[in-house]
């Protein structure tokens, strides 16, 4: 009987802890996806209208844009993580040091990487031009160097509201 109890208890110590896990993913699921969506439409309307795209190609891109980021709001973060991870620059403490100059990095290289296919395909779906299209994503990858910071300090930030905790 006492074995019995003990199995019942170790079982339901494994549910719960199981059930945190995946209640960590979702949440975190959640906050990549909201971080994508929020961050990009924010940064890259400006640029868009700057670049000759009229508002609304502009409107119609980032509209367009809201499925993709719910389709790819996890999936980069997770390649987020795992550049961080490859490269050494998971935790980061302080403002001007090493540390936080190799996220930099790191962000940016991951930023940069993942968005210019994404965005090119968005563009051809809104029916820009080739030569603006081009344009585009040619200032979106200059741009892109830019914002990969900005965008893991921003993601982390949605994380931790969101209580993922990086």
């Amino acid at each position: 009987m006492a074995d019995k109890l003990e199995n019942l208890i170790e079982s339901e110590e494994k549910t719960d802890i199981a059930q945190k896990l995946r209640n960590i993913k979702w949440r975190r699921a959640v906050a990549d996806t909201f971080s994508m969506i929020s961050f990009s439409f924010i940064v890259e309307a400006p640029r868009e209208l700057a670049i000759g795209m009229t508002p609304g190609q502009t409107l119609y891109t980032r509209l367009i844009g809201i499925p993709v980021d719910l389709t790819i709001g996890r999936p980069y973060g997770i390649y987020l993580d795992w550049m961080r991870k490859k490269f050494g620059s998971e935790k980061v403490s302080g403002i001007l040091n090493k540390q936080r100059l190799k996220r930099t990095l790191v962000d940016t290289l991951a930023f940069s990487t993942a968005m210019a296919p994404i965005y090119a395909g968005a563009l051809y779906i809104a029916g820009v031009d080739l030569k603006t299209g081009i344009a585009a994503v040619a200032s979106g990858a200059l741009y892109s160097t830019a914002q990969g910071a900005p965008y893991g300090i921003y993601s982390d930030f949605v994380r931790k509201m969101f209580n993922g905790k990086k």
